[in-house]
């Protein structure tokens, strides 16, 4: 594809992949808060936090190596 561009004369500047990245995390936050992932609209606010708080205990766990202070409860 980038070569018909380059042939038609045009500039071809690839899609940003954090784009994408940013574009699908969106969509599923709002689909596991119950939301619609059309209008980004609706949804539960606590369980929109406890999917941010369940994200942050995976960082902290894989990537930080700490233990979280609730990892005996659930979180969901």
């Amino acid at each position: 594809m980038a070569d018909k561009f380059r042939e038609a004369g045009l500039e071809f500047e690839p899609t940003s992949k954090d784009y994408f990245t940013s574009a699908t995390q969106q969509v599923l936050f709002v689909r596991l808060s119950g939301g619609d992932p059309d209008t980004l609209k609706g949804g539960d606010p606590e369980i929109g936090e406890r999917v941010v708080r369940n994200c942050s205990h995976i960082i902290d766990h894989y990537w930080k190596g700490e233990a979280h202070p609730l990892d005996d409860r659930s979180t969901g």
